[in-house]
């Protein structure tokens, strides 16, 4: 019997619904058991780099207990655990189809592994500092990238399970909601799939299972690795609070941890490191997985203060921590062997002052400085003179402290942001920031005051003599290295003035390096091949404008550079004591000259000649027996001679330099003073000295009868020498209005350009025999 058509039509729509239904439910069941298959991988996955991230940490923790306490069994666990960790990245690999970030990690594990052999090579070798070396700049940084490329491997496979697990989740809904319907349906279908979902819950609830093992494993390794490590580890909340800390603190802080539980961190950080921590900390604590790194001084409960190293890392996500790991390294000793290097780089170590390298580098700032802010720059150099002699009298140990006690005294006269430094020996550099000329001349000589003071030590009273050169940079063009040459060229100058005297530089005094020794070669060969020439510049009496005296100056003529200046060959000559040889030439040669023009018929007065004595000859002990020498061969009257010395060379030594002149003065010979005005000569000073002349210097010429400052101060020297019945000699007349105004003032001898140049003996003579008075225009 057939069956009705609707029934057949119902029947064929109930199969029909019936099928499509089951195909829905056999759909959903494949779907749900496919995710099921995911999550397990994905859990088993993130199991595995989770070990691997612990694997790690355990390797750093035995690579630096090996570094601080090598041990071969500490070997073997390194490398047992090394296989291990190869051997988790390689079951990681066969359950991940994408491979490049293993490929990644396997790169980073072998540079890292490749840097903690060449660790253990130098620890092996007894080469400590090597080792720390390789631990600071290079294995920190190779294990922090290492440390993180895992441990965001772990975290992502551990997202990516938890991600499936929720989408199994959602089909598990879908499947309750559709089963009333399929319940109506058929009991078969619904009893299926629940059966199904009973299933894959047990199989998604046995992999949680397997991730709460797999994180109380990791919780462990973390708490055996803080219970291992020299590092103090610590967990705080996010505000700062203290929940955890690791046993190191201890013996590294020589603090209980459980005293420290529940403080603010902070307050275990110095007060002026604490800006740089919260900066760090508000780094951290505002996104998860961010590390930071910062260095910070420490207090331990013994009082004691500690360089330490903190590495901040925001774990609050992570459940086995939940919190801010600080993991805190102590740097202290390392610190201070940086320190004592950079003592040891930069500092003298016997008065602990800056040395040249350090001098160097702050000049080299200083000159930036200056460039920058149209600034300049000074350097004064000392030289402390016959400073051996207190090593040969009192010994080497107490020059030393000598030293230290000058070095003190520059101290005390400079400001705390000049530099003061010693290059070697017995010479010291002051660096000086925006300071003029005039001002530098002062601060040189306040400093040689200082210095020139008696010095008691150990009973002795000691008189140091410094000389002293001054150099300046307005352009910073000449680099420190040019500053300080420039500053010893002109110590150079004050050495050979005698010492005791600041010598400001001047580009004139500097002979390049090669040029200088055969200038130098050639000057010592100069007064025996006849090279040397003496000039004459009449002295005349400004009323009458009768030749009355006149000065002698040399000057060199070389057969291959012609005529060299005075300007290049006498610093040079002072700078090597040959000026001593060549100043006792030129006065030979002056009084034979000079002898010989008063010999002249037409003479009706005896002529006077002026020789120039450097300050170094001036202090040698033959200067009477040069002297009388010169004299008696040329039989020339002693009072036809006159003996020159610049105020600033009288200034040095008062009491010798008076005994000097009075000697002289018993010859019979004429003194003058020159350059007058240029020193620092007191009145008081003057009237001890046995002086014939002042010789005003021809810088205060220029400006006379327009510049009121120049005519007042050649007016007050005039009427000064008038007091004390010193003749007066006014160099540097170029004009017959500043003769007009010498005579009127009273000046008694002018000498200059209105008169004549320097001439050979030839044109001197013709001058002599001369009717006419000076000036002539031919002269000029």
């Amino acid at each position: 019997m057939r069956q009705p058509a609707s029934l057949r039509l119902a029947a064929t729509t109930l199969t029909a619904v019936l099928l499509v239904l089951g195909g829905i439910s056999l759909l959903a069941m494949l779907s749900t058991y496919r995710v099921g298959l995911t999550v397990h991988r994905r859990a088993e996955h993130s199991w595995i780099m989770q070990q691997a991230h612990a694997e790690v940490t355990e390797l750093e923790a035995l690579g630096y207990e090996y570094w601080r306490s090598p041990a071969q069994a500490i070997r073997a666990e390194y490398a047992a655990a090394t296989t291990q960790l190869a051997d988790l990245l390689r079951k990681a690999r066969a359950g991940d189809t994408d491979t490049a970030d293993l490929d990644r990690v396997d790169g980073l594990l072998r540079d890292y592994r490749a840097s903690m052999d060449r660790l253990f090579a130098a620890v092996d070798n007894g080469r400590p500092a090597l080792a720390t070396a390789i631990h600071d700049l290079e294995l920190d940084a190779r294990f922090g990238t290492l440390h993180d490329a895992v441990y965001s491997l772990a975290q992502a496979s551990l997202g990516a399970a938890l991600r499936e697990l929720h989408g199994l989740e959602r089909l598990q809904r879908q499947a309750l909601l559709a089963t009333p319907l399929i319940l109506a349906i058929g009991l078969g279908t619904i009893g299926l799939s629940w059966r199904m979902a009973r299933a894959l819950e047990r199989t998604a609830r046995a992999s949680l299972e397997r991730e709460a093992v797999a994180a109380r494993h990791g919780e462990q390794r973390f708490r055996a690795l803080a219970q291992n490590t020299s590092d103090v580890i610590l967990i705080c909340t996010p505000d700062g609070a203290i929940t955890y800390v690791g046993p190191a603190a201890d013996s590294a802080w020589a603090t209980a941890g459980e005293a420290l539980l529940r403080q603010p961190f902070a307050s275990l950080v110095l007060a002026d490191d604490r800006p740089a921590l919260e900066e760090v900390w508000a780094q951290v604590a505002a996104e998860p997985e961010t590390q930071r790194e910062v260095e910070v001084r420490i207090q331990g409960g013994d009082g004691q203060v500690r360089d330490c190293v903190l590495v901040v890392t925001n774990q609050v996500q992570v459940p086995a921590v939940a919190g801010i790991v600080i993991t805190a390294k102590d740097v202290t000793t390392h610190r201070a062997l940086t320190r004592q290097l950079t003592q040891q780089a930069f500092y003298d170590a016997l008065t602990g002052l800056p040395n040249r390298a350090l001098l160097l580098d702050r000049a080299g700032q200083a000159l930036v400085r200056a460039a920058r802010h149209e600034g300049s720059v000074l350097a004064i150099m000392i030289d402390l003179q016959d400073f051996k002699k207190v090593n040969v009298s009192l010994g080497h140990a107490s020059g030393d402290r000598v030293l230290c006690a000058i070095a003190r005294r520059l101290r005390e006269r400079v400001r705390p942001e000049s530099t003061v430094a010693r290059l070697a020996g017995d010479q010291f550099v002051v660096l000086v920031e925006r300071m003029g000329r005039e001002a530098a001349l002062l601060k040189g000589e306040l400093l040689r005051l200082h210095l020139s003071q008696p010095l008691e030590f150990e009973g002795h009273e000691l008189a140091i003599a410094p000389a002293i050169g001054i150099a300046i940079s307005d352009s910073g063009q000449e680099g420190p290295e040019g500053l300080l040459r420039n500053a010893n060229v002109a110590m150079d100058h004050a050495k050979a003035l005698g010492g005791e005297v600041c010598v400001l530089f001047e580009p004139s005094m500097e002979v390049d390096g090669p040029g200088r020794l055969s200038l130098e070669a050639d000057l010592r060969h100069a007064i025996e091949r006849d090279e040397l020439r003496v000039v004459y510049q009449p002295i005349v009496a400004l009323e009458s404008g009768e030749i009355v005296e006149v000065e002698a100056l040399v000057r060199w003529q070389h057969p291959t550079r012609g005529l060299v200046s005075p300007v290049s060959f006498i610093p040079l000559a002072e700078a090597t004591g040959l000026i001593v040889p060549i100043g006792r030439w030129v006065m030979e040669q002056a009084c034979r000259q000079v002898a010989a023009w008063n010999g002249l018929a037409d003479r009706t007065a005896p002529l006077v000649v002026g020789v120039n004595l450097s300050p170094l000859q001036f202090r040698q002990a033959t200067l009477l027996a040069d002297v009388e020498r010169a004299l008696a061969q040329a039989g020339l009257p002693a009072e036809c001679l006159k003996v020159e010395i610049t105020e600033t060379a009288m200034m040095n030594d008062a009491e010798a330099t008076i005994t000097t002149l009075n000697a002289l003065k018993a010859l019979g010979v004429r003194l003058a003073v020159d350059d007058f005005g240029t020193g620092y000569s007191s009145l008081a000073y003057l009237k001890r000295l046995p002086l014939d002349v002042i010789k005003i210097d021809r810088s205060f010429v220029d400006g006379i009868g327009h510049e009121a400052e120049d005519t007042a101060i050649v007016k007050a020297i005039i009427a000064m020498a008038q007091a004390l019945r010193l003749t007066i000699t006014v160099e540097g007349v170029e004009t017959a209005a500043q003769a007009d105004l010498l005579t009127a003032w009273g000046c008694e001898r002018g000498q200059g350009y209105l008169y004549s140049r320097p001439v050979d003996p030839q044109r001197m003579e013709a001058l002599l025999r001369q009717a006419m008075p000076l000036p002539l225009a031919s002269a000029a």
